[in-house]
């Protein structure tokens, strides 16, 4: 494995250029930020097939893996908002500590470590996706960063709810084609 492939240049390009966003957000509301995110992933991805049942009562949707998305999707969201909305009040009680470098260099860093979270949660979201196999076992074999990226985006995701999601995908796809079947 050569310590850097393309992928890797551009992942830490990427995670380098987005993290300078940092220097105008700061500490707390990247802080923060990084709290909702990896925190919104981790209670939705535990609790969004009891969210996505209970969005059903109102819905009544047929597909199990939509209801599951949907109760993610609006776990996920109302987290990251709730720890947005709490950067702010924090900001203002905060401002008159004068941090300022110190402020803006504590928020690039943390704007980088989010990227590098939320990069590694849709790479191991796509390293579960059957006809990415053959790029994703590559790029486990090429790439310094990729398998590092993988494991940290499993710890956050939880493997158990990829897996039931796709089982619930393949039992859909089941009775998808189960009733073409019988409509000929």
């Amino acid at each position: 494995m050569e310590f850097a492939n393309y992928f890797d240049i551009i992942i830490i390009a990427i995670i380098i250029i987005l993290a300078f966003k940092g220097l105008f957000t700061g500490f707390i509301r990247e802080a923060l930020s990084v709290i909702g995110i990896v925190g919104g992933v981790i209670v939705a991805s535990r609790f969004n097939i009891g969210f996505g049942e209970w969005i059903n009562s109102f819905l009544k949707l047929k597909s199990q893996t939509i209801l599951d998305l949907i109760g993610f999707m609006i776990i996920l969201g109302a987290i990251w908002i709730l720890s947005i909305v709490l950067a702010e009040i924090v900001v203002r009680f905060v401002k008159f500590i004068k941090l300022g470098k110190l402020d803006r260099i504590l928020g690039v860093i943390v704007a980088g470590l989010k990227i590098f979270l939320i990069t590694s949660i849709i790479l191991f979201t796509f390293s579960k996706i059957n006809f990415l196999s053959n790029f994703t076992e590559k790029l486990q074999d090429t790439s310094y960063c990729y398998p590092i990226m993988i494991k940290v985006g499993d710890v956050i995701v939880k493997t158990d709810f990829v897996s039931e999601t796709k089982d619930d995908a393949i039992e859909f796809g089941n009775q998808v084609l189960d009733e073409v079947k019988n409509m000929q």
